[in-house]
């Protein structure tokens, strides 16, 4: 429930963000201005441009809470499972949400692999790779490489956790980068 209503904030969020820029470029060129009327102006759009960032915050504080009950009920669902590789679309590519996600899988499954991605048009892709230090077969950083790569992405990690990311414009081919990974994960597990 709560991700549905998470899932309309960013367009509202996106709405209010290109209003904003709209409008600071009308006053950036609106050429000469009465002195008193411009400031008036810089004032409300900083006004503006603050409460969106409170905003933000809010979406982002309310998503991470949500993303620590997923995380939760992911490793309780897959925890006899060899691997995990999920597109986490409702995190809306908050690398913040996804971290959340990932700690709070990792401590319901320990010994679980897995790779998570999350991404969305406006704030890119986020992906973070587990693999515990029993699993001889599988290494983050080149898990994670498999994936993010295909998005054009970058990313690393030592030992048994990897983080990447890709800028905007990836969204579109997260699918075809989960697909990648499961392939390189079943490929190592002889699967």
């Amino acid at each position: 429930e709560a991700f549905r209503s998470l899932a309309s904030a960013p367009r509202e969020l996106a709405a209010l963000e290109k209003e904003v820029a709209k409008a600071r470029g009308l006053l950036d060129g609106a050429g000469p201005l009465p002195l008193v009327g411009k400031r008036s102006l810089v004032k409300q759009l900083e006004q503006a441009q603050k409460a969106l960032l409170e905003l933000q915050k809010a979406r982002s504080k309310e998503l991470v809470k949500e993303a620590k009950k997923l995380g939760e009920e992911l490793g309780t669902e897959h925890k006899t499972k060899p691997f995990l590789v999920l597109n986490l679309p409702q995190l809306l590519g908050d690398g913040k949400a996804l971290d959340a996600a990932s700690q709070t899988l990792h401590q319901a499954a320990p010994d679980l692999p897995f790779l998570l991605v999350t991404a969305s048009a406006a704030a890119g892709t986020a992906a973070i790779a587990f693999v515990p230090a029993a699993c001889s077969q599988l290494h983050a950083a080149s898990w994670l490489t498999a994936c993010v790569g295909l998005l054009g992405g970058k990313g690393g990690g030592k030992g048994e956790r990897a983080v990447g990311a890709a800028k905007e414009g990836a969204a579109d081919k997260v699918d075809a980068a989960v697909a990648e990974a499961t392939a390189f994960a079943e490929k190592k597990y002889g699967a």
